[in-house]
């Protein structure tokens, strides 16, 4: 079990990283400039869309690793909350892009509900 204890604090520090860079991205979207529009845009391309692939990956290994049954609650949350939460930042980026803040504020607080609910679920691993 070292490599799943390996895998769960590996998994736990990009998880840290990933939300940081979130919450840099929100604040600096908040400040609207177009340098912050273009900084969003690189965070994205090689910060978060990276990173959220390998928590992806790392996320089904420790499962496999631990034998868990795909059709417990936490699970499914996980891996629905995924596609939901990664289209809708992509779609507050790009509606960033353009300056449509009223859709761009919807978006976000829809992708940052779908992360927290995500965080909740493997958290406390609902079944």
């Amino acid at each position: 079990m070292l490599i799943y204890d390996f895998l769960k604090i590996c998994h736990i520090l990009l998880a840290s990283i990933f939300c940081t860079t979130i919450v840099y991205d929100v604040y600096y979207w908040i400040k609207k400039s177009n340098y912050s529009i273009q900084l969003l845009q690189k965070h994205v391309l090689y910060i978060i869309i990276p990173l959220s692939l390998i928590q992806l990956l790392m996320g089904f290994t420790m499962i496999s690793l631990k034998h868990y049954d795909f059709h417990q609650k936490w699970i499914l949350v996980s891996i629905f909350g995924f596609p939901i939460f990664i289209a809708s930042w992509l779609l507050f980026v790009y509606f960033s892009t353009y300056s449509l803040r009223r859709k761009s504020l919807g978006l976000l607080g829809f992708a940052i509900f779908t992360l927290f609910m995500m965080i909740f679920f493997m958290t406390n691993k609902i079944m």
